[in-house]
């Protein structure tokens, strides 16, 4: 949909799709069908296990703040209680549980 106070330019800016694939693979019928409709139009991206990790670098200076200092975690993404680390420290940052609706 075009908004006026996006910048957007059709010749230069590209739209993508990111979901996050193991809550996505769930809930939606002929998952294989949009990941080759995705695939063949450039326009997805899948980031599977770690949505999470995708969301974090949205974060000013999330490299030096929260994925360098937890290199060796992150690269584990062992459970802390009943979340994998990688969703524990997104939430610590942001205040957003990311698989709530």
């Amino acid at each position: 949909k075009l908004n006026s106070d996006i910048s957007f330019d059709a010749e230069m800016d590209r739209m993508i799709i990111v979901f996050d694939a193991d809550i996505f693979e769930e809930k939606v019928k002929d998952f294989d069908e949009v990941v080759a409709f995705g695939e063949n139009n450039n326009i997805l991206g899948i980031s599977n296990p770690a949505f999470e990790l995708f969301l974090l670098l949205h974060y000013k200076d999330a490299y030096e703040k929260y994925i360098k200092p937890n290199e060796k975690e992150i690269i584990s993404n062992e459970k802390v209680g009943n979340q994998r680390y990688i969703r524990n420290l997104f939430t610590q940052v942001s205040g957003i549980n990311p698989k709530e609706k």
